[in-house]
C-alpha cells in the first residue's frame, strides 16, 4: 500500500470528523445565543419577556419535532448529505435572523434553525 493513499484517506477521515464536530459546535452556539443577546433583542424590537421567550423557544419546538424525521433521513442518506443540507439551511436561517426587521422574521429564523440543527449531535457521532 502506498504511503500517499494512506495519507489521503486519513486526511479525508479527519476532514469528515472535524466537519461533523464543527456543525455540532454551531448547533450548540445557536441554542444558547438568545441568552447572550436577549437584552439587545428585547430593546431593538420592543419585546416583552414573554415574546422574547417564545422567540427563543421557536428553535426548540422544531428541534424536538424533527428528531425522528432527521434520524430517518440520516439513515437513508448518510451524514455527509444531512450535514450539507443542515449547514445550508442554517446559513439561510442565520441570515434571516440576523437581518430581521420584525419579531415574525426572528421567529422564522429560529424555526428554520431548529429544523437545520435537529440532527447535529447524531451527525457528529456518525461522521
Amino acid at each position: 500500500m502506498n504511503h500517499n493513499n494512506i495519507s489521503i484517506g486519513f486526511s479525508r477521515t479527519l476532514l469528515a470528523i472535524l466537519t461533523g464536530w464543527m456543525f455540532f459546535l454551531f448547533c450548540y452556539v445557536s441554542r444558547v445565543e438568545p441568552g447572550v443577546i436577549g437584552n439587545e433583542l428585547m430593546g431593538a424590537f420592543n419585546m416583552t419577556a414573554s415574546t422574547f421567550g417564545f422567540v427563543s423557544s421557536c428553535l426548540y419546538i422544531t428541534y424536538v419535532a424533527m428528531q425522528i424525521p432527521t434520524g430517518v433521513l440520516l439513515d437513508k442518506f448518510g451524514s455527509r448529505v444531512i450535514i450539507s443540507f443542515g449547514a445550508l439551511i442554517s446559513a439561510i436561517a442565520v441570515f434571516i435572523f440576523g437581518f430581521a426587521q420584525s419579531v415574525f422574521q426572528l421567529q422564522m429564523g429560529r424555526f428554520l434553525l431548529g429544523i437545520a440543527t435537529a440532527s447535529g449531535l447524531r451527525d457528529a457521532q456518525r461522521s
